[in-house]
């Protein structure tokens, strides 16, 4: 009703079926690609972590795909409802689109997140990684700290119970070479997510209502571990006679 009392010139394509369907389809597949941004957010997010939902992403894709194909739109709700609601079938444009669309998104992945190498393994599983799987750049000196290391019982419940870059920080103290190896790699991540955290944080605060102001104090106490002691804080303080 807006877009008519506006005479907006595109106001038709809200009666083309064909049109309303691609619409319901790109909302299904940005709130996947939305779950997906989600899901690889976070401090605990590593470089293998990253590597497998995009893996998993690539695949179910592949999977969408396969269905579309077939006319099958179930992976799709807003998009398999808008078709019920409706009594249609799938056109022929449409899907085509919609394929092209999901190999094209298959493909992005690809070039943006690569398969990691097998090569970093021993990061990941430095407990079960046999002799022979040990990267071909290691000194001497790293081979055998590494072999010690993948003989460690005691270590099994510590990998187990904490995350992975947390794991290589702690073992720095008995083998440094391989911690800083480890770490090096692991970490982008993290810091990708810190930056992208703190840059949420300035948009919250910075709003067009406050451009003035100085956002400097706020983000500290924004983005800091610290857990402020409140009830400290107001002990010291004397309360107002009145009260």
């Amino acid at each position: 009703m807006f877009l008519q009392d506006k005479q907006f010139p595109l106001l038709h394509l809200f009666e083309n079926s064909e049109w309303l369907s691609q619409l319901a389809y790109l909302s299904d597949i940005f709130s996947r690609l939305n779950d997906l941004n989600l899901g690889l957010q976070g401090l605990s997010i590593t470089v293998f972590d990253v590597n497998d939902k995009i893996n998993a992403m690539v695949k179910k894709l592949q999977l969408f795909e396969m269905k579309i194909k077939a006319s099958d739109v179930s992976a799709f709700p807003t998009l398999e409802s808008f078709i019920s609601e409706n009594k249609l079938t799938l056109d022929d444009g449409v899907r085509d689109n919609i394929v092209a669309h999901i190999d094209s998104l298959r493909q992005q992945f690809r070039n943006y997140y690569p398969v990691s190498a097998e090569v970093n393994n021993w990061m990941r599983n430095p407990l079960t990684v046999e002799f022979g799987d040990m990267p071909d750049d290691f000194s001497t000196d790293e081979q055998e700290s590494f072999l010690e290391l993948s003989c460690d019982e005691a270590l099994k419940s510590d990998f187990k119970r904490i995350s992975l870059l947390d794991f290589w920080i702690q073992r720095h103290g008995e083998y440094p070479a391989l911690s800083d190896r480890a770490t090096r790699f692991l970490l982008p991540s993290v810091t990708t997510y810190l930056c992208e955290k703190g840059f949420s944080s300035l948009v919250a605060i910075k709003t067009k209502y406050r451009n003035r102001m100085d956002a400097e104090p706020d983000l500290r106490l924004k983005l800091t571990s610290i857990d402020p002691d409140i009830a400290g804080l107001c002990s010291r303080k004397q309360a107002h006679p009145s009260h």
